[in-house]
């Protein structure tokens, strides 16, 4: 039985690998991963093993779920000007974030008690 042949694949694409240790049944093998950015978020990283070309390789594959701060926060009314004693609906929209953003409102720095949705 011929050893197995390693390979190491991000999002498909083939990736440089090292042969750590090799013995007749078992191939120990690395990949470097590049350093991440938000966009290899959700990317699939992928370890193929295949000891002919008659049949199919097994494979493991692990899912890159990034923790990432939001990219933009911004506060939306419909009105320039406000009046004391009148109820206005302010929304504060955050996108880019994973997980989603906490949204918290302070009014002179005393957080308010508010729902998020």
């Amino acid at each position: 039985i011929p050893s197995p042949i390693v390979t190491w694949y991000l999002n498909e694409i083939q990736q440089p690998s090292n042969l750590i240790a090799q013995s007749e049944r078992e191939v120990i093998s690395e990949v470097k991963v590049p350093t991440l950015d938000r966009s290899h978020h959700r990317s699939i990283l992928a370890c193929k093993a295949r000891n002919t070309l008659l049949i199919q390789p097994i494979s493991k594959t692990v899912t890159i779920d990034m923790n990432l701060r939001p990219l933009t926060v911004a506060i939306q009314h419909r009105n320039s000007q406000l009046s004391t004693d009148t109820p206005y609906e302010i929304i504060c929209e955050s996108w880019g974030a994973n997980p989603p953003a906490t949204i918290s409102w302070f009014l002179d720095n005393v957080k308010l008690n508010t729902t998020a949705e």
